[in-house]
């Protein structure tokens, strides 16, 4: 990882909207997240096959709740629900973002594979930003989640 944190689009946002995080979340999550990134490298498919997974596109989302993948490390494999790389990829697209989903998918679960015991109120954050950092985003990937009025309206700082 480089010697500074990224400055991604985002960020702020997401972590306002989320559950409460702590100051130090954060810096706790970058220090995970810049570990996995020196044992990795992108394209993070090509890493998933080096490291023995086979991906596989499955519908995991039910009513209510969009899945966009699930890792299960003990049969080594990444499932893929199309559904929610279809979702992912249109807010890309609104947002004038670069894609492809798969990637960003993808990256955001080798994190998982590569940090399985991150404690869970820190993984979803780390995964993020490991994700961004491996794929050099300049948006914060958990961002893309946020409903798109929230992510027009972000202010200035939050960008």
């Amino acid at each position: 990882m480089q010697d500074r944190i990224p400055s991604f689009e985002g960020m702020k946002a997401w972590m306002q909207a989320g559950r409460r995080r702590q100051p130090e979340d954060l810096a706790r999550a970058w220090s995970v997240a810049g570990r996995a990134l020196k044992s990795a490298e992108a394209p993070a498919e090509v890493e998933l096959l080096k490291r023995g997974f086979r991906i596989r596109l499955q519908a995991l989302s039910i009513p209510g709740a969009l899945v966009r993948a699930r890792v299960l490390p003990l049969q080594g494999l990444v499932l893929l629900d199309p559904e929610g790389m279809a979702d992912l990829s249109g807010r890309l697209a609104r947002r004038g973002l670069p894609g492809p989903a798969r990637e960003r998918i993808l990256a955001h679960e080798l994190f998982h594979v590569l940090e399985p015991a991150c404690p869970e109120p820190l993984a979803e954050l780390a995964a993020h930003l490991f994700a961004g950092a491996l794929l050099n985003l300049r948006d914060f990937p958990g961002a893309i989640d946020l409903p798109d009025a929230v992510w027009e309206a972000r202010p200035a700082e939050t960008r």
